[in-house]
């Protein structure tokens, strides 16, 4: 889960946003424990110790942000539901409300998107309504690559079956899933 949360961070286009919020957070705790309030004002008081405890957390977040770079694996597998084209989107997290694909498109079915079935769930879509809806992504293993368009929440990739067989040259339900690259591209990659 959390080299899943630190890929889709490191996709992000606010990286450096993300990166301040998470060092943010993981500090946080040690820091609002040694703080005096004094007349409205934050006055940190922080004894030698806790600044080097703090330079190797800091250190140790650095490492992880590095190692989980360079492994950018994520696990890819099927749904066949994502190959109906008469499915309404109202199945998917990516239905309505203001991020959704029925509101912004006006899209109703599956089939209505733009190179369907490359189509699928992403760990960018938080559930419904997420701001992660209607993102595009480059999937990659073996040396072939396509381009999914986030339409549902899933915890790895969770595409058509037309589209992993795509990806894994007609070897989807053979393999069942892949652990494949992957990277946010832009939208008009997937059509939009």
């Amino acid at each position: 889960m959390t080299r899943r949360l630190l890929l889709y961070c490191l996709s992000s286009p606010s990286f450096l946003t993300t990166l301040t919020t998470i060092l943010t957070f993981a500090c946080s705790r040690t820091l609002y424990n040694n703080t005096n309030i004094i007349n409205n004002r934050h006055r940190i008081i922080l004894p030698t110790s806790l600044i080097q405890t703090t330079k190797m957390q800091f250190s140790n977040i650095l490492s992880i942000f590095a190692l989980t770079s360079a492994a950018s694996a994520v696990s890819v597998s099927y749904d066949t539901g994502f190959d109906d084209g008469s499915r309404s989107l109202t199945a998917v997290s990516c239905s309505d409300g203001q991020n959704g694909l029925m509101t912004r498109y006006g899209w109703q079915t599956q089939g209505q998107i733009p190179r369907f079935p490359y189509i699928g769930g992403a760990p960018a879509v938080g559930g419904w309504n997420s701001p992660g809806c209607g993102t595009c992504w480059r999937l990659s293993w073996n040396g072939r690559s396509i381009n999914v368009l986030a339409i549902d929440r899933a915890s790895g990739f969770n595409i058509a079956l037309d589209a992993m067989n795509a990806l894994t040259n007609g070897q989807a339900i053979g393999l069942g899933r892949v652990e494949a690259d992957v990277q946010q591209v832009s939208a008009g990659d997937c059509g939009l």
